[in-house]
């Protein structure tokens, strides 16, 4: 329960300052801000590599075709289909 109390009032205290969005980021532990951006943009690439994978859309193309979902499959199969075109630009 202190520890509660006094997070919140660390944290009243920085809105009453006004300048929450001025303060510098910071992060404890051994790492370095570089590496951790560094470790931020593989993640991002891993993810939206995984979100526009032919497989990634083929199951939801066929998930939406189980609920009846006509419309919206189409628009996830439409999008395996063209996928060797758009995945040029992407």
């Amino acid at each position: 329960d202190d520890l509660i109390a006094e997070a919140k009032s660390l944290a009243q205290a920085w809105i009453d300052e006004g300048n929450i969005d001025q303060r510098p980021r910071s992060h404890t532990g051994e790492t370095d801000t570089d590496m951790l951006r560094a470790v931020n943009d593989a993640e991002s690439r891993a993810l939206a590599d995984a979100f526009l994978s032919a497989n990634f859309l083929r199951a939801q193309a066929d998930f939406l075709s189980s609920k009846g979902k006509t419309g919206p499959a189409m628009l996830f199969r439409t999008l395996v289909y063209t996928r060797p075109l758009w995945s040029l630009v992407v």
